[in-house]
């Protein structure tokens, strides 16, 4: 492409194309969410929470042009998903559910039975949600297992042995043992206390590698109990990757996301958004940004050809009002153009 741009276009594609040769190695940068609106956000729909919380969901989608969510209990039939995003839907699991959103210009869900589970996480009555996915890059070979859940609650507040999350940890095991990918990202509402630590998470359910990387612990829940210390329910856990960065959304709590009926308040949670750095990171979808930089080489080449044309044209007119005026002599009008 530098070829066939002017000298000064050729320059700046260089760069750009040198940029994308050393900005598509390691595995890219991914932007991730977790919101759990609750269900009362729909059901009761007070300050109009239903229509609000889809047009939230699409502003940061495309703001933070999310790679992965987990919505959990949004029920909006009527909501449709941005262009480069769409969803797998969780098993019926009474009427609890989640949406696992993915940004489907960057990621494709891989087909086969050992890349993808759905389940129940408690039986009686059936409860909590789970969906796991494998899921390849858009044109690369770099792959990751998402898992998105609603986990639930432990036994007591004191204590818990993490057994609450055992069906998500065997059906986790057998994604693993039909698959080589050895990336692993959780998307869930935990209802986790505090002293349930992000490592521990990871340890039970088994992430191999031993390493942990996450979302500071943040007061996302609740609404109806006042975003206590112990809130920390919604969390991002990854073993991979270098670092993750943390913001919480939806704070101060919008007026409509404060859903009170009868008395009663609902439970709605803050989403919590997370960038996941690794070495040599890039935004995901290497082709789609090598694409996005020919596009940018063949505009520069346009416009360099148009500035060209320009100023053949330019010159052609001085050299016509020159000759008209008498300023320049006949014979040397070709010359000078």
């Amino acid at each position: 492409l530098p070829f066939l741009l002017s000298m000064r276009t050729g320059v700046l594609s260089v760069s750009l194309f040198a940029g994308y040769v050393l900005g598509t190695t390691g595995f890219p940068d991914l932007s991730l969410m977790q919101w759990n609106p609750h269900w009362q956000c729909t059901v009761w729909d007070v300050g109009n929470c239903t229509a609000e919380a889809g047009k939230a969901l699409t502003s940061i989608l495309t703001a933070a042009d999310v790679d992965f969510a987990d919505v959990i209990e949004y029920s909006n039939p009527a909501y449709e998903l941005p262009d480069g995003w769409a969803a797998i839907a969780s098993s019926s699991c009474g009427l609890d559910h989640l949406d696992l959103v993915y940004n489907n210009l960057r990621w494709t869900p891989v087909d086969g039975k050992s890349a993808h589970a759905k389940g129940c996480m408690q039986a009686s009555p059936l409860d909590r949600p789970y969906v796991i996915q494998e899921f390849a890059e858009v044109g690369s070979s770099e792959r990751l297992v998402v898992i998105a859940a609603h986990f639930p609650h432990p036994p007591t507040f004191s204590s818990t042995t993490m057994e609450e999350a055992v069906v998500l940890r065997e059906a986790l095991s057998e994604v693993l043992n039909l698959t080589s990918t050895q990336r692993i990202l959780l998307i869930a509402d935990t209802n986790e206390l505090p002293f349930t630590t992000n490592p521990r998470i990871a340890e039970y359910l088994g992430f191999p590698g031993g390493k942990v990387v996450n979302t500071s612990m943040e007061r996302t829940c609740c609404f109806d109990s006042g975003f206590p210390d112990w809130g920390t329910f919604d969390r991002i856990i990854a073993n991979f990757g270098d670092s993750m960065e943390t913001k919480v959304l939806f704070d101060p709590l919008p007026a409509w996301a404060r859903e009170e009926h009868a008395g009663k308040r609902g439970a709605f949670h803050k989403a919590i958004h997370g960038t996941l750095r690794s070495s040599g990171g890039r935004v995901a979808g290497g082709l789609l940004m090598f694409e996005a930089l020919c596009a940018s080489a063949l505009l520069l080449a346009v416009a360099s050809l148009a500035v060209s044309c320009r100023c053949v044209r330019g010159s052609r007119d001085l050299v016509a009002t020159q000759t008209a005026e008498g300023l320049l002599p006949v014979g040397q009008h070709e010359a000078a153009v």
